[in-house]
């Protein structure tokens, strides 16, 4: 027991004292004090729960107490016989709200040891990807150039169709260990750091690194500057792995659509494409860990790009939202908080690496990977 509580409790005891005191001298009217004293214990054990014994040995005492002076009170013809029926009420009623204390004080020490135990649970869930993802690494890029050589001295085309398709799950377990280890950081950590960054010319850049060599019909549409708080490199991985989602559920020639646009109090990047876009009943699940969806392709992807997506918006002050494009396929947007301050000419925004595309408002991407209006 603390010092405080100490100091707490003779304060109690002093008052209890001095309320009995009061029931002695004023003969007529102890009920005043008398209700006091049980409002002042019920008062100090909401606050402090003490153990069963001391609170059965206080209640016992204070009823023993009182009951006393309402005896003498009784016999000496100050109060009715139906006044004594206070004897037992006050302190049954101090007896529910003692039982009730304790089953607030039980409740928050099983909260308590829950959130205790989940915790923990949660450090080593993030310790075994944080482990595995490392883990993961090393073998996938042995294997990788092995495949690579092997491919370089093959001359059988059977064969290396199957080490292409070896490469590819390759790819998808590099992937999948990459985003491990994003989801575990952003778990333990969040983000830590945030700079003044442009929406706009991160848009501009993935929009164009992705055009270069995937034969589909892409649209950026981007506007002026677009200033945010934020993390460039989670902000570029969320996007990446948006424009990756939407070319698995698209074919040749379909157009995916990259937009970025201020909004009222914040910043929106949407990714949509002319796909097959997202049934209605998986909606409420497709920002779910290891959820995922089979492309038209039939390539299954990790289930990780869109929780991961969501955890990097959220981690931002963000939110994340999958529906209908206007193409007729899916569209998922992220929408970031914008700064009320205005920017200050100190502050420059913070790239991963200069821009690829040159600037414009809105473009087309061809297929063959050329700029055109």
């Amino acid at each position: 027991m603390t010092n405080r509580g100490l100091i707490v409790d003779w304060a109690l005891a002093v008052f209890c004292v001095a309320m009995l005191a009061l029931m002695w001298i004023f003969n007529e009217s102890e009920t005043i004090p008398y209700h006091f004293l049980f409002l002042a214990v019920a008062m100090v054990y909401g606050f402090r729960v003490w153990p069963m014994r001391k609170t059965v040995i206080v209640a016992v005492a204070i009823t023993a107490a009182t009951g006393a002076l309402f005896a003498r009170a009784l016999f000496a013809g100050y109060i009715s016989i139906d006044e004594t029926s206070e004897i037992l009420l006050m302190p049954l009623l101090l007896m529910a709200m003692v039982w009730h204390a304790r089953r607030r004080e039980e409740a928050l020490r099983t909260v308590a040891r829950m959130a205790s135990v989940n915790e923990e649970l949660l450090v080593r869930q993030n310790e075994f990807l944080r482990e595995t993802s490392h883990a993961i690494r090393t073998p996938v890029t042995i294997a990788r150039g092995y495949v690579d050589l092997a491919k370089a001295e093959s001359t059988d085309e059977e064969i290396t169709d199957h080490l292409e398709v070896i490469s590819r799950q390759l790819d998808r377990t590099e992937k999948l260990s990459s985003r491990l280890l994003s989801l575990a950081a952003l778990d333990a950590n969040g983000i830590t750091h945030f700079d003044m960054i442009d929406l706009s010319e991160i848009t501009r850049r993935v929009g164009a690194d992705w055009a270069v060599d995937t034969d589909r019909q892409w649209i950026l549409d981007v506007g002026s500057p677009l200033w945010i708080l934020g993390d460039v490199t989670s902000i570029e991985a969320a996007l990446d792995a948006l424009v990756e989602n939407a070319i698995h559920f698209t074919g040749s020639g379909a157009t995916i659509r990259i937009s970025c646009r201020k909004l009222e109090g914040s910043a929106l990047i949407e990714v949509a494409d002319s796909g097959a876009g997202i049934d209605a009943e998986d909606l409420p699940y497709v920002f779910d860990r290891f959820w995922h969806r089979t492309s038209p392709s039939g390539c299954v992807g990790s289930g990780l790009g869109l929780s991961m997506v969501w955890a990097i918006a959220s981690a931002h002050g963000g939110s994340v939202v999958a529906g209908i494009a206007d193409e007729g396929g899916a569209a998922v947007s992220m929408d970031f908080p914008r700064p009320t301050a205005p920017r200050t000419t100190t502050m420059s925004p913070k790239v991963a690496r200069p821009a690829v595309a040159p600037s414009f408002s809105r473009q087309a991407i061809a297929t063959n990977g050329s700029m055109s209006d």
